[in-house]
C-alpha cells in the first residue's frame, strides 16, 4: 500500500467507511489547503480565511477568522503547518473546532456598567 493510500485507509477508517467497500472507486487522494476568500455585504468585500479538504470530487470548509485578526492569522499558519507535517484533514478539523471553546482574548464589560 503507497503512503497516500495507507493515510486514506486511516481517515476512511476514522470516518466509519472500510477501505474494502473503496475497491475499485476513484477514490486516489485527499488534498487540502488554507484558502482567502471575500464575502458581499452592503456593497463592501470582506476577506476571510478557511481551511479547505476534498474527499473525492466534495469540496469541505472550515471557517478561520477574517484576515484582518491577528488571532486568525496565527491560526492559518497553525493550519498550514499541520497541513505541511502531513496531518490528516481530520486531525486539523478537531484542531479548529477546538478552537471554538477556547476563552475570547477580548476583555468582558462588567454587568450594569453605565460608563459608556
Amino acid at each position: 500500500m503507497t503512503p497516500i493510500n495507507e493515510q486514506l485507509g486511516i481517515y476512511l477508517n476514522k470516518l466509519g467507511t472500510t477501505v474494502e467497500s473503496c475497491v475499485g472507486a476513484q477514490v486516489s487522494h485527499v488534498t487540502h489547503w488554507v484558502e482567502k476568500y471575500w464575502v458581499k455585504r452592503s456593497g463592501n468585500k470582506y476577506w476571510y480565511y478557511r481551511y479547505c479538504w476534498m474527499v473525492g470530487r466534495k469540496k469541505n470548509h472550515r471557517y478561520i477568522g477574517s484576515v484582518n485578526s491577528i488571532t486568525a492569522k496565527q491560526k492559518r499558519v497553525l493550519v498550514e503547518t499541520a497541513i505541511a507535517n502531513g496531518k490528516l484533514p481530520i486531525e486539523i478539523e478537531k484542531l479548529i473546532k477546538g478552537w471554538k471553546h477556547e476563552p475570547s482574548t477580548m476583555p468582558k464589560m462588567p454587568p450594569n456598567n453605565t460608563n459608556f
